[in-house]
């Protein structure tokens, strides 16, 4: 076998960033150093998490905005506790499964106003801050406005994706937007965008109700009633985030937190608890059996996702049964080390997932990692009326499955992709992390934290290693550095290879606590982001 790092060339490319004060690590450098500006002006892990979320949503439009969705699980210094939020909006009190058994749709589009969901971003920002913030409100989204109304220029990766954004883009009032003299903006190119701008300078000014309950809000809903779309002034109105209390597993000396759901973080605690039923002591010893038990966990915890996951105001999954070691046991008991087992889990093909991941720190001990999002390439593809927002399409990951308990419903929560993940060791923060990737996050955790406990390799090579993805039954796509002997030695497993496939294989941030006093951050090269520290 080669060595665990070998990768063509000075790989990982990039070497950790270490800080005292404090550090941000997100997929965009304009974005992280927002945040480290907060810092900077004495604000805290909350407020650097907040302005750099605001200026991801100007700058990564295709994969984050004021209509998507927020997770967030953070360690707050002053209360000595782990958090967590659930940030995620409901489907329209308007539209149900009956809208689309009427006109003949077996599966619910996943652009148009069909797939749009109340959006939970700013109520989100809005309950954290109120919880844990320190600096003004309003002095988070200075970095935003800026962006928006004096433009910025386009980086390399996000510039592939504006490349592609004609064919997504589903009004006129998006085209406007996206398509500005009738093309789409190419790399180097500065951007801007003056509705948003003043959209932001609305919530800077007026807080959540302004978004909820304002101008915003109305004009969410002349959009609808002109084009055809399900908002209410009342569902937006009415929308509240939810603290929720994480759930964890012990792995390799770390106590690993997820969100419950509608989140499909469940998913890679159970693989992390059937993979340590495997005996992880051996596994160490061979790449090849470590890599294939790793795979058939994911798989066995995936089938669980898709049973499981739906919103728990509308059904009570069996988290405890789920995390118990005793299902992982039994679970695991049905891997066969030389074989791998086909088993139903993601959807094969399953679309691409455009997200933002960020985490956070700073010298008072507080630890964030939040995640936001639109879910596909520039979400439904509508933007609302003059707002300039784009609106997510979260409710394309509803099913129209009778007695699935993700069928959408009104005032339902979908199954969520995005994750936001935390580990602790003896009972102090110690990692805030994650992957971006839509349904690849859960796989992705999971490999980050092999990468980190298993293969012992440091931050910044556990997140830059190559990944695979599995999708359905024994498909599975490897990344294009993945080692040619564990290609190899997968397949005669009975793994079947995607070929020539590009993903998604995700891409994450991290931030670990080094001894009392030092943070080391760390940022996927996948994408164009960086770290920074302080």
């Amino acid at each position: 076998m080669p060595t665990r790092t070998a990768r063509p060339g000075f790989w990982p490319g990039r070497s950790n960033v270490l800080a005292r004060r404090g550090a941000v690590t997100t997929s965009q450098p304009l974005a992280a150093q927002a945040g480290l500006d907060m810092l900077r002006k004495g604000g805290n892990a909350i407020d650097a998490a907040l302005a750099t979320a605001a200026a991801l949503c100007v700058v990564e439009p295709m994969s984050t905005g004021l209509g998507g969705d927020v997770f967030a699980l953070y360690w707050s210094a002053k209360d000595a506790k782990l958090k967590g939020l659930n940030g995620s909006g409901r489907c329209p009190k308007k539209l149900s499964w009956r809208d689309f058994a009427r006109v003949g749709l077996k599966y619910i589009p996943q652009r148009g106003w069909k797939a749009v969901t109340v959006p939970g971003t700013v109520d989100g920002w809005w309950t954290l801050h109120q919880a844990d913030g320190k600096l003004p409100w309003k002095a988070l989204f200075e970095p935003a406005i800026h962006y928006a109304r004096e433009g910025f220029p386009l980086s390399e990766i996000i510039a592939g994706h504006f490349a592609k954004v004609d064919v997504l883009l589903q009004n006129d009032a998006a085209r406007a937007i996206f398509l500005p003299g009738g093309a789409s903006p190419a790399y180097g190119q500065v951007f801007k965008q003056s509705d948003l701008a003043r959209t932001f300078e609305f919530i800077a000014a007026g807080g959540r109700d302004a978004y909820y309950e304002g101008e915003t809000a109305a004009e969410f809903v002349r959009a609808a009633e002109a084009e055809g779309g399900y908002f209410s002034a009342e569902d937006l109105a009415a929308h509240r985030s939810t603290w929720v209390e994480p759930v964890s597993a012990h792995f390799q000396g770390l106590d690993v937190f997820e969100l419950p759901p509608n989140g499909q973080g469940i998913a890679a605690l159970i693989a992390l608890n059937v993979l340590a039923s495997q005996g992880l002591a051996e596994l160490k010893k061979n790449w090849g059996d470590l890599a294939h038990a790793t795979l058939e966990a994911v798989k066995l915890a995936y089938a669980e996702r898709e049973a499981h996951v739906a919103d728990p105001e509308f059904y009570a999954a069996p988290l405890r049964k789920l995390l118990s070691l005793t299902f992982a046991t039994h679970a695991g008991m049905t891997i066969e080390k030389r074989r791998a087992v086909p088993r139903s889990g993601s959807l094969a093909g399953a679309p691409d997932g455009d997200t933002v991941l960020l985490c956070a720190a700073d010298g008072d001990g507080n630890l964030v990692t939040l995640i936001n999002s639109l879910f596909m390439g520039f979400g439904s593809g509508v933007v609302a009326g003059r707002s300039g927002v784009m609106l997510q399409n979260r409710g394309a990951c509803f099913t129209l499955k009778e007695g699935h308990p993700n069928r959408i419903e009104p005032g339902k929560r979908p199954f969520h992709t995005i994750i936001p993940g935390f580990a602790m060791r003896h009972g102090k923060p110690h990692l805030a992390f994650g992957v971006m990737g839509g349904h690849h996050q859960a796989q992705g955790h999971v490999q980050v934290l092999v990468n980190l406990a298993l293969h012992e390799l440091s931050l910044q090579e556990a997140l830059a290693a190559p990944r695979f993805d599995f999708r359905t039954e024994n498909f599975v796509a490897l990344e294009r550095d993945y080692p040619e002997e564990l290609r190899q030695d997968l397949a005669q497993r009975g793994h079947s290879i995607v070929p020539n496939d590009f993903g998604p294989f995700g891409g994450a941030q991290a931030i670990r606590r080094l001894g009392e006093d030092v943070w080391e951050a760390a940022s996927d090269p996948r994408k164009d982001g960086c770290a920074v520290g302080w």
